[in-house]
């Protein structure tokens, strides 16, 4: 009778540990998150709860693993062995892991730097231990595992402030290119977005299939891509405005005679 009193109480005990333990994990987290809410480096402060809260978690299953008995010797021994075992079973994880501290150190991006990884745009949330969260243009929450982000070329448009952007437009061979350069140019000035500073270009392309035209210039990094879409807009308004065609398409219409 007295054993199973001090299994129940050592049950007890373990399921204090294990609930307290695992909210105080998410309190911490979230207590690093808010009292740094206001730091430049973002990713470096989620990164930092991220790693504060799994250590946590760690020491609850530590101070489990005492309640039942163990030795602290040996669960010393067999946390290593397991996270040897653990290490090359995940090492894909680890690798992960290991991105997100290069990341952090190395810092290619920040938390709120708009960059294009892989066939990704977007402004990055939240960098993690193993993953980094990005906005995408159309508001899609996009988890990106840190190894990739280290291994793949990242574009990051926040770094110089400015975007450079081509929008290729297709026109009708027969337009007067005077006429669209005027057209064009002025959109251009006009626009708020546009960094007036640097070089815009109105300019042919191609010659196939009608006038192939491309429209460079550049904007500030934390209106793209909402500029571009404005701009692009505007371009097409000042066309039809100004009577600039689009190359006719033929319809041939497939039929029997009777």
């Amino acid at each position: 009778m007295f054993q199973l009193n001090t299994w129940i109480e050592k049950g007890i005990t373990i399921l204090i540990i294990l609930v307290v333990g695992w909210i105080v994990s998410r309190f911490v987290k979230s207590l690093i998150l808010r009292l740094t809410g206001k730091s430049p480096d973002q990713g470096a402060v989620t990164f930092l709860a991220s790693a504060t809260s799994l250590l946590i978690k760690i020491m609850v299953i530590v101070m489990i693993l005492e309640q039942l008995g163990v030795n602290s010797n040996v669960i010393v021994g067999a946390f290593s062995a397991c996270t040897l075992g653990i290490s090359l079973a995940l090492r894909s994880n680890m690798a992960d892991v290991a991105g997100g501290m290069q990341i952090i150190f190395t810092k290619p991006f920040q938390v709120g730097d708009f960059v294009k990884v892989l066939d990704h745009e977007g402004t990055i949330q939240r960098i993690e231990i193993m993953y980094t969260v990005m906005e995408t243009i159309s508001h899609t929450e996009v988890i990106i595992p840190n190894s990739k982000l280290v291994e793949n070329t990242i574009t990051n448009y926040s770094k110089e402030g400015k975007v450079f952007i081509h929008i290729p437009m297709t026109l009708s061979a027969g337009v007067d290119m005077e006429n669209v350069q005027a057209t064009f140019y002025h959109v251009l000035r006009e626009d708020p977005d546009v960094i007036q500073t640097e070089d815009m270009d109105v300019q042919i392309d191609s010659l196939e299939s009608g006038f192939q035209l491309g429209v460079y210039c550049a904007v500030y990094s934390h209106r793209y891509p909402k500029a571009e879409a404005n701009l692009k807009k505007k371009l097409q308004e000042a066309r039809i405005k100004a009577q600039i065609n689009l190359p006719s398409q033929t319809v041939v219409v497939h039929g029997q005679v009777n």
